[in-house]
């Protein structure tokens, strides 16, 4: 446990001490929504799928790619 602890303090040195807090036994990362892959694909994948319904196919495929294009690890499964 010592050594998550290390870690932690590392990281909040790296991104500011407060943008991680101690909450109970854990930690809670404070992130903006814009600072998050998943907040930023649904941003695109959302207006993709009305566009795809509404028979706009190049347009969400466009989209779509930009979407998936923002991952920066391997997309869940």
């Amino acid at each position: 446990m010592a050594r998550l602890h290390v870690y932690v303090h590392e990281l909040r040195t790296l991104v500011g001490k407060e943008r991680i807090s101690r909450v109970g036994a854990g930690y809670r990362a404070h992130v903006a929504a814009d600072e998050l892959d998943l907040f930023l694909f649904e941003r695109y994948r959302l207006p993709a799928r009305a566009e795809a319904t509404e028979g706009r196919h190049a347009d969400a495929a466009a989209r779509l790619r930009t979407a998936t294009g923002l991952w920066r690890a391997p997309a869940p499964s």
